[in-house]
């Protein structure tokens, strides 16, 4: 198995088989951005694996350098843990829900480069909570797949 990380505890990206040909590898960020060109069967793509920090101007910082990494001429798989939810419904709490720029940044990256989130076309009647906290009874979705 190969695998590719920023060198930090972050993000990875691991490939099972001999039919990858990894093409070029770009650590962004150490820890939180980590870009892959692939060829797979004569397919070109490019992976890009995000860990957004949980602090504000830290996050905005991370998803600032995502857009260049979107132009690039092939399919794109962006995926990863961005700390920020994409609308008030992916949110499950009694608290009041509220959207900040990280959130706004992310869906204008989302929109303006066409990206598909892969879980709501195939699940689109499944919530798909991935962090919880029992204590405030709060359920998010914050790690997300978009091609």
């Amino acid at each position: 198995m190969d695998q590719y990380w920023t060198g930090a505890s972050g993000v990875v990206v691991l490939f099972k088989g001999k039919d990858f040909c990894i093409k070029k590898v770009k650590r962004v960020i150490g820890g939180r951005l980590l870009c892959i060109d692939v060829e797979w069967h004569q397919l070109k793509f490019r992976i890009i694996n995000v860990y957004c920090p949980p602090d504000l101007n830290e996050r905005l910082e991370v998803l600032k350098e995502i857009q260049p990494l979107l132009v690039c001429g092939s399919d794109v798989i962006l995926g990863g843990d961005f700390n920020c939810l994409m609308d008030k419904k992916d949110r499950m709490t009694v608290a009041t829900v509220r959207l900040d720029s990280s959130s706004e940044m992310l869906n204008n990256l989302i929109k303006d480069f066409k990206l598909n989130d892969t879980f709501r076309y195939k699940n689109p009647n499944t919530p798909g909570y991935t962090w919880s906290n029992e204590k405030t009874e709060t359920k998010d979705i914050l790690a997300l797949i978009h091609t």
